[in-house]
């Protein structure tokens, strides 16, 4: 998996440097909903899972489970590149951050152009 990672909410798109960013950023219950896709760089689709973790709460009394969301791999080669481009394009265009062709621009990019709204 080759950061950044690319996170589609919708018509929303965020970006994150590193994998344990986004797992931090992302809410268990949108993952369980389905409505986020994550990407790497080159266009792999992540795959998503929560898991739960215990912590403590209340000065450390009191023990309580907590739903954590992990990725990984979801695929060892980037098939989704088309849908990843797809999705940032429509992004940079209802921001109003392209002006210029996007299709010539390479997926590089476009996560680049996407990056500088976020």
């Amino acid at each position: 998996m080759k950061p950044p990672i690319i996170i589609v909410d919708g018509h929303d798109v965020s970006i994150y440097d590193s994998v344990e960013e986004a797992q931090v950023q992302l809410e268990a219950i949108d993952v369980r909903n389905g409505e986020y896709r994550a990407y790497d760089a080159e266009g792999r689709l992540l795959a998503m899972d929560i898991v739960a973790e215990k912590k403590r709460v209340l000065l450390g009394l009191i023990p309580t489970d907590v739903e954590l969301v992990r990725m990984s791999d979801g695929e060892a080669a980037p098939t989704h590149e088309r849908e990843l481009r797809k999705a940032l394009i429509a992004f940079l265009v209802a921001t109003g951050s392209v002006a210029e062709v996007v299709d010539a621009l390479t997926t590089s990019e476009l996560v680049e152009r996407a990056k500088g709204v976020g």
